[in-house]
């Protein structure tokens, strides 16, 4: 199963828009018909599909997660009355996961992700980010263990008798 996201949608208040101007934005950085897809873990597909029959129903626009009355979510009071509290009664006071932002997820995902070896290109494009050379920007000094790979696989390549077809991989 993947996830598609088209767009976000923005909690300001009606006061702050423009007249005319939509709480709907288009990804960051890109067109307006811009999407991204990004494949769900087997693990989290049960979770998801259950999720969407009960609260967004078959509407392709519907809000994926929203407030008791099915209104979006204003993340400020997601964050005080939800968020915040979740942690406190997981985490001890002085456990560092206890201060993680929800935006600390996205970062421990492709971190994960490139730590796992899910080529540059592919993280690139389930994270988001417009170009390689900015996810690797950010990302560089928390790839682990590549120098090992790399050294192994050059190993490998030396001890076979067959040449290598193509680049190596």
């Amino acid at each position: 199963m993947n996830v598609t996201s088209r767009g976000t949608y923005s909690s300001v208040p009606q006061r702050f828009l423009a007249p005319g101007e939509s709480r709907r934005r288009p990804l960051k950085g890109r067109g307006r018909r811009a999407s991204r897809t990004i494949p769900l873990p087997s693990e989290l597909v049960e979770v998801i599909e259950r999720h969407l029959a009960e609260f967004a129903g078959s509407r392709a626009d519907a809000h994926v997660f929203t407030t008791p009355g099915s209104r979006p979510l204003n993340l400020s009071n997601f964050h005080r009355n939800v968020w915040a509290p979740a942690r406190q009664a997981v985490f001890t006071q002085d456990d560092p996961l206890r201060r993680v932002r929800r935006h600390d997820l996205r970062h421990a995902a492709i971190t994960a992700w490139l730590n796992a070896g899910v080529p540059l290109k592919t993280a690139q494009a389930w994270s988001g980010h417009k170009t390689a050379s900015v996810l690797l920007d950010t990302y560089l000094g928390v790839i682990r263990g590549d120098e090992d790979l790399a050294l192994s696989r050059f190993e490998a390549l030396l001890h076979s008798h067959d040449p290598p077809e193509g680049p190596i991989s």
